[in-house]
This record gives structure tokens, C-alpha cells and sequence, in this order.
């Protein structure tokens, strides 16, 4: 299981999240940003497609 590492103690917003780069992966739930790397690539992104079809 991934664990999920907060960006900081406050409140964020959709234009915040906009601001930081593509690659980071961070996740934006009720205003905590949430680490989600590393972001998977688009071959295992392609593999999970294959297995759920």
C-alpha cells in the first residue's frame, strides 16, 4: 500500500494545484495535497487496463 506524505498544514486550492508540476503527481482532496509518487507509467497503466478488461 502507498502511503500518502501531506505537501503542508494548510488549506490548498484548485489554482494552487494548477502551480506544481505534472510529474510530482500530487493528489488535491478537501483542500490537503497529497503525494501520490511515484506516478505510475503508462505501460503499467496500459497492463492494469489489459487485466480489468
Amino acid at each position: 500500500m502507498t502511503k500518502a506524505v501531506v505537501r503542508a498544514k494548510k488549506k490548498f486550492t484548485y489554482g494552487d494545484y494548477l502551480t506544481w508540476p505534472d510529474e510530482e503527481g500530487w493528489e488535491l482532496t478537501d483542500g490537503e495535497a497529497f503525494d501520490m509518487t511515484p506516478v505510475p507509467s503508462p505501460k503499467h497503466q496500459l497492463i492494469l487496463g489489459e487485466i480489468a478488461r
